[in-house]
């Protein structure tokens, strides 16, 4: 989804350390704008804990997540 496979090339809308410190709990953050605000506050450095119905996608959306050096739960 959107710019998350953009890896160390990407330069988001915000400070990469907006959210440093900071734990941001997303709920639905396995598929569409969840995920895509669970990766973004992952970019600003805020540690991410995924919520949703459906384990699969959460664990993807994790994973995207570290991926690209960031730390989340699902």
């Amino acid at each position: 989804m959107g710019n998350e496979g953009q890896g160390n090339d990407y330069h988001g809308r915000f400070a990469p350390d907006l959210l440093a410190g900071k734990v941001a709990l997303v709920t639905g953050g396995g598929t569409g704008m969840g995920r895509a605000t669970a990766i973004e506050m992952s970019r600003c450095g805020a540690q991410i804990a995924l919520l949703g119905r459906r384990r699969e996608v959460l664990d993807d959306c994790a994973g995207a997540i570290a991926a690209q050096g960031g730390d989340a739960l699902a």
